[in-house]
Formats: C-alpha cells, sequence, structure tokens
C-alpha cells in the first residue's frame, strides 16, 4: 500500500500507476505445474456483474491485462511462482492464473480447491516508484512468507 500525504503526491502517484510505471512483483502459489514455466499470459479483463473479473475477446468494459510469471519452484502439486504485472487490474493475477488452469491456491472465488497455507497464496513482495517530490526511485520488499516457504520445504 502507499499512502500520499499530500494531494499534489497523490496525483503523482496515480499518474505512475497509470502509466504503468510502478514496479509490482509478487509470489503466487498455484495448484499444479504451469507450462511452460515462464511466459506472458495478456487478455482484456472486465468485471462481470458478480463483480467477479474475466477474459474477454472483446468488450466495451474491457481493458488490457498483462501478466508476466517465472517458475521458482514446483513440489507435491504445487508451484511458487514469481509475478510480475505490466498492467494492474482488478484480481489480474488470479484471474489470468485461475483462467490457464492453475488457479491461487486458497483462491475459491478462482476456482481453488485447496488452501494448505490457510490463506490465499497471494504475496506482494515488491513495490517501487519515483517518489513523487524528490523523484528518487524507492523500492520496498516484504519476505516471502514463512508458510509459503515451509509448503515448499517439505
Amino acid at each position: 500500500l502507499v499512502f500520499a500525504k499530500t494531494f499534489e503526491a497523490r496525483e503523482a502517484l496515480k499518474e505512475q500507476f497509470a502509466a504503468h510505471r510502478v514496479d509490482r512483483v509478487y509470489i503466487a502459489v498455484i495448484e499444479g505445474a504451469i507450462d511452460p514455466p515462464a511466459g506472458t499470459i495478456r487478455s482484456n479483463l472486465r468485471e462481470r456483474r458478480d463483480l467477479r473479473m474475466e477474459s474477454v475477446e472483446s468488450h466495451p468494459d474491457a481493458k488490457p491485462a498483462v501478466t508476466h510469471y517465472r517458475t521458482i519452484r514446483t513440489t507435491g502439486g504445487f508451484s511458487m511462482l514469481e509475478v510480475t504485472l505490466e498492467t494492474g487490474r482488478k484480481n489480474q493475477i488470479r484471474t489470468h492464473l485461475s483462467e490457464a488452469g492453475h488457479p491461487v491456491v486458497g483462491d475459491r472465488l478462482y476456482g481453488s480447491s485447496v488452501n494448505p497455507p490457510g490463506r490465499l497464496g497471494l504475496h506482494a513482495k515488491t513495490l517501487g516508484f519515483d517518489h513523487p517530490a524528490t523523484e528518487k526511485h524507492m523500492v520496498f520488499t516484504a519476505p516471502v512468507p514463512k508458510v509459503f516457504r515451509e509448503l515448499f520445504a517439505r
């Protein structure tokens, strides 16, 4: 999460997010092993009436979504991916991985049937942006959750 202390800072951050200049890296624990082990998922996402996102060929409300992924580890029917967003749409990672046949563990809304970590298997690892006042590029990281690491240490 990023909070702005002034209106000007908020507007500068909004512009960076809208222009897709913010670094966002996630860790996702998914069901199965995605093939190929690294790649890019592109689609047009739209929000349905039930608030769930879906990929569509064409729709006036659909927006382009691009998700890059790389498999870090696979074991016991699960894979850990590093996911980078080129765009940032609502539930983009969850939608793309589910539609690829590999839902994020613990994500019932998008088709997961298992939850070994006892939580949604999605973690925001890195957030980077230019400081709105100093323009210095700032990067914040959070370690991979222990419960994710333990799942793959077995």
